[in-house]
């Protein structure tokens, strides 16, 4: 839903797109840590139910599991912002540079 809207939001002001982007940033931060822990402790549950008490203490793993996830969303993110940046900054630098002998050939 969020994506529909910050792509509709063309003519919207920039508070509003800016909270949209957070607002989608920080969904995809938290449903897979929320998956994961859903999943770790169902499987806990289940053990307990069955009293299976050697593999139903699973939450040094959902520690772990949680921590590397997040640790690769931040990584992935952190690329991802660095990409757009340097692809702002390039076209940017290229639109300058052609404007910039343009005026000079004029002249």
């Amino acid at each position: 839903i969020n994506r529909i809207k910050i792509s509709n939001q063309s003519t919207a002001p920039l508070v509003d797109k800016f909270r949209c982007r957070q607002t989608l940033k920080s969904i995809e931060q938290t449903l897979p840590v929320a998956i994961i822990h859903l999943i770790c402790f169902s499987v806990q549950y289940v053990l307990f139910e069955i009293n299976i008490t050697n593999f139903s203490y699973t939450t040094p793993y959902y520690c772990v599991i949680c921590c590397a996830v997040l640790l690769i969303i931040m990584i992935r993110d952190e690329r991802e912002k660095r990409r757009e940046l340097h692809n702002i900054k390039s076209t940017s630098a290229e639109g300058m540079g052609e404007g910039y002998f343009q005026s000079l050939q004029q002249q």
